[in-house]
C-alpha cells in the first residue's frame, strides 16, 4: 500500500502544499546554537503541585510573566482527567452506573471520567482518582504551584482555591492594584468568559461576557463570547480577547465595556481592510508591540496585524481599526517555516522579533519584523517536526503541539507550553540577529474556507450541485465535514478543517466542506453524498439536542441513500434518553460511547492478519475488503475508544484495537448499511494535527488512506 504523504493539491486548498513538503529541510545556519530544555512538568498529565521538574502538568496552553515578579511564569492548564490507583471494575461503563445509581459514576471507570472526583464506588471496585486541568498554575521560586481553580470543570467565581474555570486558554498579567503582586487575566473558552484573578485578595472575579454563546456586545455580562482563546493588554488598559469562535477581535474598556474592534462577529474568511469589514479563521492568539496587535490567524494560516493606533485610548472609536497580513520580504526555504495552523505568539521588544508557535508542523517559528507588517525573514528556530519529545539542539528537539509561548525578557528565552508532552519548555541561546533565508517562492494563498449556508463571500469551493444533477461515477464525492460547536474536549473546529484541507488536497474523488450548525441538518444534507460527523455536542449544555426537524434531516438522509461517516466522538453526539437520540446509537450508528483510555500508542489490527492481540504486521490481509486491502496492522497515537456494539450481527468490524493495559480487544471500525444508505463508524481522530504530521508513526499515515476508502465506501463507489 502507498502511505506517502500526498503531493497533489486541490484547487480548494492551496495552502495545504507546504504542510506536505519534504521534512529534510536544509537547517538554520549552525551558528545558531540554541538548545531547549524542559522547566517544568514531568509528562505526566495530572495537576501536581511540587518540585517544578518532578511535578505534573495537565495540556499547558496560554503563558505569561509575572509583572510584579517577572520570574514567576503564569499559564493555563486546559483540561483532561485521569486514574491515580485502583485496579479496573469488572463491569465498566454505563452498566455499572446503573448498578448504584451513583451519579458521580460517570462513564466507564478505569477509562475515562466526565468530572474530577476523589473517588468513585462502583459496586465492584474502587477507584481513586485525580483530575487535571481546568487551573490557572504558575511557576515560582522553582515550584510549580495552582494560583487558582479547583480542578472541576464548571463556573464559580470568589477564592481562588474553590472557584472554577471551564477549559481555559489564554493568560495575561498586570500589576495588581497595590502594585505588589500580579492580576492575572483569563480567556475562559468554554465559560465564554473574560475573568481575572486578583493577585491582592486571592479572588477570581468576571470581567465580562455571560456566559452564553453569543456575539453581542455590551457592558459586563450582557456582552457574549464564543471560545475566547487569548488575552492581550493594550497600553491604555484596554484588554483585547480573540473571540475565536466568533472570528473576531474584541475589546473590554475600564468600563467593562465590550466593543468588536475587528472582524465580521460571527462570520469566518479571509479579508485585509478596515476593522469592520476584515474576516478571520479562527483567531486564536495575540502579541501586541504598543498599538501593533498581532494575531494568530490559525485557519488561515496567516498572522494578521491589527493597528490601534486609530483607537489607542480605552474609550475611543475603533471604526479607524486597520487589519492587513503580515508579509515576509524572504519567504521561507525550510518548509517546516511555512506557517500552518499557527497557534501562541510572543513578541520581544528589545530585538523586534515575533515568535509563533507553528502548531501542525511541531516547530517554533520567528519573524525578524521591519515595521508593523514586514518581516525581513521567518525561520523555524526549535523542532524537527516531529510530534515526538526530544531535548537538547532547538533544531533537533521535537514537540508534541506547541501552543502557547511567552517572552522571558529577563532570560532571554521564550517559553512553550508543549500540549500533549504535558510539559513548559524553553527555548535558550537565541541569536541577536536571526538568519535570513532567500527563497524566490511566493507566499501561498488561504485555504477552504469554512463552508457557511448563508455567507456572503463567495465559497471556495462553490457548494455543489445536488448529487443527483450528474452522474455517480463522474461526480466526485461531496462530503459535508460537521464539527457542531466544540466540546471542551476536543477542538473539533481545528481538526475539521484539517481534515477538509487534506480531502481537498488528496488525489481522490472527493471534495469537502465544513459545516457546523444543526440547522445543515433539516434543509441542506441533500446536497451531498456523505456526511462526516465529528463532534461531541452533548459536552455543550448550550447547544442542547437537535430538533425533531433535524432529526428527521437526519434520518431521512440516509435512508434514502447518503452515507453517514460517524468519526471519533461522533459515538458521544447527543448521547441522552431522546427517543431520537437513542434511534441515532442503537438503529443508525449501532454503536454508542462506552469510554476511552488517556491518548497514548496501541495497536490496531485489521481483521484477517495475524497477530491480532500483538498487532504485528502480517501478510494475510484481506484482501478483497473494500476499506482495508493492503493495510497491515498498525501502531497509532490516540485515544483507545470502547464503544458499546448493541447488535454485532448488524455491522461488519474492519478494525479492532488492542488494549494492552488491560487485555482486551475493542472495536475500532464498523460499517453496514441502513435502508438505502449506509452508515460507517471509525474510532480515531482526537488530534488530526498528528495524523497529518509526516513523521510520526505509520499508523498515522495510513489514517488518511482509511478516512478517504471510508468515505467512497460510503458513497457506493467501492
Amino acid at each position: 500500500a502507498d502511505f506517502r504523504a500526498r503531493e497533489t493539491l486541490g484547487a480548494a486548498a492551496v495552502a495545504l502544499a507546504a504542510l506536505l513538503l519534504p521534512i529534510d529541510a536544509a537547517p538554520l545556519p549552525s551558528t545558531v546554537a540554541s538548545s531547549v530544555s524542559t522547566i517544568a512538568g514531568n509528562g505526566t498529565q495530572a495537576s501536581v503541585d511540587g518540585s517544578a521538574i518532578t511535578a505534573a502538568l495537565s495540556q499547558p496552553w496560554g503563558l505569561a510573566l509575572g509583572v510584579a515578579s517577572p520570574s514567576d511564569i503564569y499559564f493555563a492548564e486546559f483540561g483532561g482527567a485521569r486514574i491515580q490507583n485502583g485496579t479496573r471494575c469488572a463491569d465498566a461503563g454505563f452498566h455499572c452506573m446503573e448498578q448504584n445509581k451513583n451519579p458521580q459514576c460517570m462513564i466507564a471507570p478505569g477509562r475515562h471520567w466526565q468530572q474530577p472526583i476523589n473517588s468513585c464506588d462502583c459496586g465492584c471496585d474502587t477507584f481513586y482518582y485525580t483530575g487535571s486541568g481546568h487551573r490557572i498554575r504558575a511557576v515560582k521560586n522553582g515550584k510549580l504551584i495552582t494560583v487558582a481553580g479547583s480542578g472541576l470543570a464548571g463556573f464559580r467565581d470568589g477564592d481562588a482555591s474553590q472557584a472554577q474555570f471551564n477549559h481555559p486558554y489564554g493568560v495575561t498579567t498586570i500589576a495588581s492594584s497595590k502594585g505588589k503582586a500580579d492580576d492575572v487575566i483569563v480567556a475562559d473558552g468554554l465559560n465564554h468568559r473574560v475573568r481575572v484573578i486578583r493577585g491582592d485578595t486571592g479572588k477570581v472575579e468576571t470581567l465580562a461576557g455571560s456566559g452564553l454563546q453569543g456575539h453581542s456586545d455590551g457592558v459586563g455580562a450582557a456582552a457574549a463570547f464564543n471560545f475566547p482563546t487569548d488575552v492581550a493588554v493594550h497600553t491604555s488598559g484596554a484588554i483585547l480577547v480573540a473571540d475565536r469562535l466568533n472570528n473576531c477581535i474584541r475589546r473590554i474598556t475600564a468600563q467593562r465595556v465590550v466593543e468588536t474592534v475587528a472582524g465580521v462577529c460571527g462570520e469566518l474568511g479571509f479579508k485585509d481592510g478596515p476593522g469592520a469589514d476584515a474576516l478571520f479563521n479562527a483567531p486564536t492568539s495575540l502579541a501586541i508591540d504598543g498599538d501593533v496587535l498581532y494575531v494568530s490567524d490559525m485557519g488561515n494560516h496567516l498572522v494578521r496585524v491589527v493597528d490601534l493606533s486609530a483607537a489607542a485610548t480605552s474609550n475611543s472609536t475603533v471604526s479607524s481599526v486597520s487589519v492587513s497580513t503580515l508579509t515576509v520580504a524572504h519567504p521561507p526555504a525550510d518548509p517546516l517555516a511555512v506557517l500552518s495552523m499557527p497557534s501562541g505568539l510572543a513578541w520581544d521588544a528589545a530585538t523586534r522579533t515575533l515568535y509563533c508557535a507553528n502548531y501542525r508542523h511541531g516547530t517554533i517559528v520567528a519573524f525578524s519584523l521591519v515595521d508593523g507588517a514586514k518581516s525581513q525573514s521567518q525561520d523555524r528556530i526549535a523542532g524537527n517536526g516531529q510530534f515526538s519529545f526530544a531535548q537538547g539542539p532547538a533544531l533537533q528537539s521535537s514537540f508534541r503541539g506547541p501552543k502557547g509561548l511567552a517572552w522571558d525578557a529577563p532570560n532571554k528565552q521564550l517559553l512553550v507550553g508543549d500540549w500533549y508532552n504535558h510539559r513548559l519548555r524553553a527555548v535558550s541561546s537565541l541569536p541577536q540577529a536571526l538568519s535570513l533565508v532567500v527563497n524566490a517562492s511566493t507566499r501561498v494563498a488561504p485555504a477552504l474556507r469554512m463552508m457557511s449556508m448563508a455567507s456572503s463571500p463567495p465559497l471556495s469551493p462553490p457548494l455543489p450541485a445536488p448529487a443527483s444533477s450528474a452522474p455517480a461515477a463522474a461526480a466526485p464525492i461531496s462530503v459535508l465535514v460537521w464539527t457542531g460547536h466544540s466540546g471542551p474536549f476536543h477542538d473539533h473546529f481545528t481538526n475539521g478543517q484539517l481534515l477538509a484541507e487534506a480531502l481537498n488536497a488528496s488525489s481522490a474523488p472527493i471534495v469537502a466542506y465544513l459545516g457546523s450548525e444543526e440547522s445543515d441538518f433539516e434543509t441542506r444534507l441533500g446536497m451531498f453524498d456523505v456526511l462526516l460527523i465529528m463532534a461531541d455536542t452533548y459536552e455543550n449544555p448550550n447547544r442542547g439536542s437537535l430538533t425533531s426537524e433535524q432529526w428527521q434531516g437526519l434520518f431521512s438522509f440516509v435512508a434514502k441513500g447518503g452515507g453517514l461517516f460517524a468519526l471519533h466522538t461522533a459515538s458521544a453526539c447527543w448521547m441522552n434518553n431522546e427517543t431520537n437520540s437513542v434511534k441515532f446509537h442503537h438503529e443508525l450508528l449501532n454503536c454508542e460511547f462506552g469510554g476511552h483510555s488517556p491518548y497514548k500508542d496501541f495497536y490496531v489490527t485489521v481483521p484477517g492478519s495475524t497477530g491480532l492481540a500483538q498487532g504485528l504486521t502480517a501478510d494475510s490481509q484481506q484482501q478483497n475488503d473494500p476499506i482495508t486491502h493492503g493495510i497491515p496492522s498498525y501502531v497509532v497515537t490516540d485515544e483507545l475508544y470502547h464503544p458499546t456494539v448493541y447488535d454485532p450481527s448488524r455491522s461488519t468490524v474492519f478494525l479492532t484495537a488492542y488494549d494492552a493495559e488491560f487485555n482486551e480487544t475493542a472495536v475500532h471500525g464498523l460499517r453496514h448499511s441502513y435502508k438505502e444508505g449506509r452508515v460507517l463508524y471509525f474510532a480515531q481522530g482526537h488530534n488530526l494535527a498528528e495524523y497529518y504530521n509526516p513523521v510520526t508513526h505509520e499508523g498515522n499515515a495510513v489514517f488518511e488512506l482509511m478516512v478517504e476508502r471510508c468515505i467512497q465506501w460510503l458513497a457506493k463507489r467501492t
